[in-house]
């Protein structure tokens, strides 16, 4: 089995990850990381620069903090309370 070329893996996950910038250096022997264009992440919490081995170990990680942060946003948005049309708060 041919190992997958690393300019490919890179462009594939620029491409399928646009909030991120990802970065590879084989020369160097650098892990592959990703950090995210906006510096801060998001505002429920989250992660900003995440690293691993593989291009296919970082697309994994990338995958799984995005789930976990939909779920926080989900979770934080459960959490506001809501107002009737006369203005009373429901819950």
């Amino acid at each position: 089995m041919t190992p997958p070329d690393p300019a490919k893996s890179l462009a594939d996950l620029l491409e399928d990850f646009p909030d991120f910038v990802c970065r590879h250096n084989p020369c160097l022997h650098t892990p592959w990381q990703a950090t995210r264009v906006q510096f801060g992440g998001p505002s429920g919490g989250g992660y900003i620069v995440i690293r691993a081995k593989t291009a296919q170990g970082l697309r994994d990680f990338i995958e799984g903090a995005l789930q976990m942060e939909a779920q926080l946003a989900a979770e934080a948005a459960a959490r506001v309370p809501v107002t009737d049309t006369a203005g009373r708060c429901v819950l």
